[in-house]
């Protein structure tokens, strides 16, 4: 049992005080459930602070060598453990700057409050408890969020966020690069009037920054739209001139105070592009292919006359098979060999 004991050091140079607060604390001493370490110095006090940390601190605010605010953590370090200051009637304004320096709580002390110690103690120990699991909580979240700023920060996809009356309070640096428009330029505007400054510059209009506005107001009135969380594809325009192709996908976080809007960005602009050339090379292919009939497999053509048998079971003139199967077309002449063979008086030996 000693070693889950809880461990208070009092700080209380006045002895008859002192023994009051120990006979307090009897019935639990007895127990073994509180170890109760008693000081009568500031000096005292730290030396028992480095030799044994105490769970909790219970100390008169006047002390022979200083005070026992003087053992609160400086300069808004955290503290290692609850104090607790004991002042006298009348010092009550010293005590409450006293909790605001970092004391958790204070008491007045009388016959009544001192025999109550032990109440007051284990009334600290559960606030501060409460306090210790609430910084964790809190450490948590700055950690979990430090982790999430340094993924928004760093993807390539543009992400915005707004507050619940359409703020801008989010816009990383991929959607500057998206947009052109710089981060401290876009925070703390309507997201509306951010948007609309993407528009192209043909659809720029009072009336299209009128449906822009009535759309986003009215979809962080209700939270909900038949587009939400779907990727849409859109054209914006750059800040330098230059259309860009995105893909969009809008969502909204539900909060106390409302709904919030956020908004992620991808820039399709050069797949789109090289999608557009390689349909256009397609089609080319296509058209090519079309205008092309080609020869392929075994063709069965006679050794004598050489005509050649198509798929009906028909003999054709090979250059009108090759015709009908090709994009060829013929022209006639006649090969040396032939002509003196048929026209032996024009081209026989010693004729030209």
């Amino acid at each position: 049992m000693e070693e889950s004991a809880i461990h208070i050091l009092l700080v209380e140079d006045d002895r008859a005080h002192a023994e009051l607060i120990r006979r307090a604390f009897a019935d639990t001493l007895h127990a073994g459930r509180v170890r109760l370490t008693v000081a009568g110095s500031l000096a005292e006090a730290r030396a028992c602070q480095a030799e044994d940390p105490p769970d909790l601190v219970i100390t008169d605010l006047l002390l022979p060598d200083g005070q026992g605010t003087d053992l609160l953590p400086a300069n808004g370090e955290q503290r290692p453990y609850p104090v607790v200051i004991m002042t006298s009637f009348g010092n009550e304004r010293v005590a409450v700057e006293a909790m605001k320096a970092g004391a958790l709580d204070y008491v007045v002390k009388s016959a009544s409050a001192l025999a109550d110690i032990p109440h007051t103690a284990e009334r600290a120990l559960r606030e501060w408890d409460h306090i210790r699991a609430r910084q964790e909580a809190e450490a948590a979240l700055r950690e979990s969020e430090e982790k999430l700023r340094s993924i928004i920060e760093h993807t390539s996809e543009g992400i915005l966020l707004t507050d619940e009356a359409g703020t801008v309070i989010e816009w990383n640096h991929g959607l500057e690069r998206i947009s052109g428009v710089r981060r401290e330029e876009a925070l703390g505007r309507p997201i509306w009037d951010v948007q609309f400054g993407s528009f192209l510059e043909d659809q720029r209009s009072p009336e299209a920054y009128e449906r822009l506005q009535a759309m986003l107001l009215n979809l962080l009135s209700a939270g909900q739209a038949p587009w939400l969380d779907q990727y849409q594809g859109a054209e914006i325009q750059h800040t330098d001139g230059r259309r860009r192709t995105v893909h969009t996908s809008v969502f909204v976080i539900q909060t106390d105070g409302g709904y919030r809007l956020g908004s992620t960005l991808r820039d399709v602009t050069d797949r789109v592009q090289a999608e557009a050339e390689r349909e256009k090379l397609i089609a080319k292919l296509e058209q090519a292919l079309a205008r092309i009939k080609t020869l392929r497999g075994l063709i069965p053509i006679c050794v004598s006359c050489k005509k050649i048998r198509d798929d009906a079971g028909f003999w054709n003139q090979v250059e009108e098979y090759i015709e009908q199967h090709s994009e060829a077309e013929f022209t006639h002449g006649i090969c040396p060999a032939c002509a003196t063979k048929l026209y032996p008086e024009l081209y026989g030996p010693g004729k030209r």
